[in-house]
């Protein structure tokens, strides 16, 4: 890749932009804030991660060499793209779905790909490459249980990558905070370690919900800043990072 290709590096911002600001113009408040929530709860765990005997896959090691914490967290941002092509009035629907709408919500992790397929990504660039890879691992991941009972692919244990079982308990613990979706109240971080603990090794992976319970006793609360989508995902900067880090170990 020629880094010093000006054009290049439009395009790929361009691009980026485009991706980002789908959430941003879906117009649903909810989602962005959502989204935004798991990508500095993913930011959280990541930078805990070493602390952690939790496996490191080849693929989040790949991601891992190009990627800083900071850049991979926003990320996360995008996780949820798919979800453009399901209604409001489901994604809003505060009791259970039923069998038809469920499908709506069962197919938006595959549907990122349509997202991102819809747009000309340059074959040559291998930072855009490494963002296409990383955004679709993670949207396809983060509706994963550890148990093999997830969607869409029903992957178990360590058939699913770390950043797909990370985004699985951001996504959950973000959930929880906002009370979207579920029945029962969430009014306490206690109430929501006591359901990630309760579910070590079911829904999660138990190293990544040790992670984020140590956090929240070490600090006795999870930091969640209300920001917009774009506002902490610094485009060009981010762009900068990944190009710098891919030019470092090409040499």
């Amino acid at each position: 890749m020629d880094t010093n290709n000006p054009l290049q590096k439009v395009s790929y911002i361009e691009k980026i932009i485009e991706l980002s600001t789908y959430l941003k113009m879906s117009g649903n408040s909810e989602l962005i804030e959502h989204s935004s929530e798991v990508a500095q709860l993913a930011r959280m765990i990541l930078k805990n991660l070493k602390k952690s005997p939790v496996k490191i896959d080849d693929k989040t090691k790949n991601i891992m060499k190009y990627m800083d914490i900071d850049t991979l967290a926003d990320v996360y941002e995008l996780h949820d793209l798919g979800k453009i092509f399901i209604p409001d009035e489901i994604l809003n629907k505060p009791g259970r779905l039923n069998e038809q709408e469920f499908h709506y919500v069962y197919k938006h992790p595959e549907n990122v790909k349509k997202v991102l397929d819809h747009h000309e990504f340059n074959e040559n660039s291998k930072a855009m490459q490494l963002l296409y890879d990383t955004t679709l691992l993670i949207s396809m991941e983060h509706h994963e249980n550890f148990d093999g009972s997830g969607y869409p692919r029903h992957l178990k244990g360590e058939e699913i990558s770390i950043l797909g079982r990370i985004a699985r308990v951001a996504d959950v613990i973000s959930a929880l905070m906002g009370h979207r979706c579920y029945n029962r109240e969430f009014n306490s971080f206690e109430s929501i370690t006591n359901y990630l603990v309760k579910n070590k090794g079911a829904l999660f992976d138990p190293h990544i919900v040790d992670i984020v319970v140590n956090n929240i006793e070490n600090e006795n609360r999870l930091s969640i800043t209300k920001k917009r989508i774009l506002d902490v995902f610094d485009i060009r900067n981010e762009i900068n990072k990944i190009t710098k880090r891919i030019n470092a170990k090409s040499r």
